[in-house]
């Protein structure tokens, strides 16, 4: 596996930030969390040239999916899964998430808080199972005290 994020490696835009976003916004419009609150998402690379890599691939990717006879061919060829497949038990055992968020509170603290999916959370964590068989393993860090 990877070895996790941190602070000080490239990051760039993901593709679910937009979707992931709004819920989060909207889960603090109905909870009231923060007038404040501002919510950023990204994926981390190791370098500059990793990350471009990795824009340029997804752009050519969802570019050849909006022309139908490319997307036809990637159907075909099993570029792209056909309804109803998925990944093998071996390849979602392999998965895992590691998710870092940093809040700032009014008073200038920062806390960094990191979790760790030891599975494909996608496919047999939580929401889609409701007793995951992996645990999730979380860590808090306070920076300073002045919540």
């Amino acid at each position: 596996p990877t070895p996790p994020a941190t602070h000080e490696q490239v990051r760039t835009l993901f593709f679910m930030a937009g979707v992931n976003g709004n819920a989060v916004k909207r889960s603090n419009a109905l909870n009231g969390y923060s007038k404040k609150l501002v919510y950023c998402e990204g994926q981390a690379f190791g370098s500059t040239l990793s990350a471009t890599i990795y824009l340029a691939g997804l752009a050519f990717y969802g570019l050849c999916l909006a022309i139908a006879p490319i997307r036809a061919l990637m159907l075909a060829t099993g570029i792209v899964p056909k309804p109803g497949q998925g990944p093998s038990a071996e390849y979602m055992d392999e998965g895992y998430l590691i998710v870092e968020g940093t809040a700032k509170g009014s008073a200038g603290s920062i806390i960094k808080s990191t979790m760790q999916f030891h599975c494909d959370p996608g496919y047999k964590g939580k929401l889609n199972n409701p007793q995951p068989k992996h645990q999730v393993k979380t860590t808090n860090l306070v920076i300073n005290n002045e919540l």
